[in-house]
């Protein structure tokens, strides 16, 4: 069975769930942190793809962000996250997406992202390539940070880090050249995938949508490790995502905050 075929058509139909969601009336619901929301579009969106999946690998393990993990077998994990950017969604912004993935016991084998507000399907296979819908992903040619767009994605949540995330951007504002926020993870890594952006900085990251996103950047020539340089696991603390050219800069920026 073509693992990629079904992923891709799940997150299709569960975007379209979203859209239609996005026009209606739904309950939201706070997790631990200050706008760290939950909707009654995101339960209802990992059910279905969690039943989906299950139907379609019942010996699968499923994760899902919202309701945890449907134990299989071992030999195969799929990561779910139903809405990656529900505060977007939430405020009835653009810049949500559907993310899932698949991994083996050693390494995530394929990771799909879909942006339904404007049908963008990002996906990639180990060793197989990126692409967004038709067309073949690579990394920005840009080699100074300079002349680069950095997403900076903050976690505002934490009393804890904002201090911090304050030192960080105004190191950011005064080394590169424009500082977007959209959002959603998983989108700030396609975006740095397919060239529209250079960087992309991510203080406690939620790792449900990373997994999908990490695949697509490398698959695309891009590159992550945390703020200190080290291999980014679903354990660290920082991402640091890169067209590979301006990553030895950008972790030198983000050292005035991690050494």
């Amino acid at each position: 069975m073509n693992y990629l075929s079904v992923a891709q058509d799940i997150v299709k139909r569960a975007g379209a769930m979203l859209l239609k969601h996005r026009d209606e009336d739904f309950d939201i619901e706070t997790k631990m942190e200050r706008s760290d929301y939950v909707t009654t579009a995101d339960k209802e969106i990992e059910k279905y793809m969690v039943s989906e999946l299950h139907n379609q690998f019942p010996d699968h393990t499923i994760i899902g962000e919202e309701f945890g993990e449907n134990t299989g077998d071992g030999k195969f994990t799929w990561r779910v996250d139903p809405i990656d950017g529900t505060s977007n969604f939430v405020h009835h912004l653009p810049h949500s997406t559907v993310v899932l993935s698949l991994e083996n016991t050693s390494e995530v084998l394929l990771g799909v992202v879909y942006d339904p507000f404007v049908d963008e399907l990002f996906f990639a296979e180990r060793g197989q390539g990126s692409y967004m819908n038709k067309k073949k992903l690579h990394v920005s040619p840009i080699d100074s940070l300079a002349k680069s767009c950095v997403i900076f994605n903050p976690d505002w949540r934490r009393k804890e880090t904002c201090e911090a995330n304050i030192k960080l951007a105004e190191k950011l504002y005064r080394g590169v050249e424009t500082i977007p926020n959209f959002g959603s993870a998983a989108l700030h890594m396609c975006y740095v995938a397919c060239g529209r952006a250079e960087g992309y900085v991510g203080m406690y990251v939620d790792p449900y949508s990373m997994n999908a996103g990490k695949i697509i950047l490398e698959e695309a020539g891009g590159k992550m490790t945390d703020a200190r340089g080290d291999t980014w696991s679903m354990h660290s603390d920082s991402s640091i995502i890169s067209n590979h050219y301006v990553h030895e800069e950008l972790l030198k920026v983000c050292s005035v905050v991690y050494h």
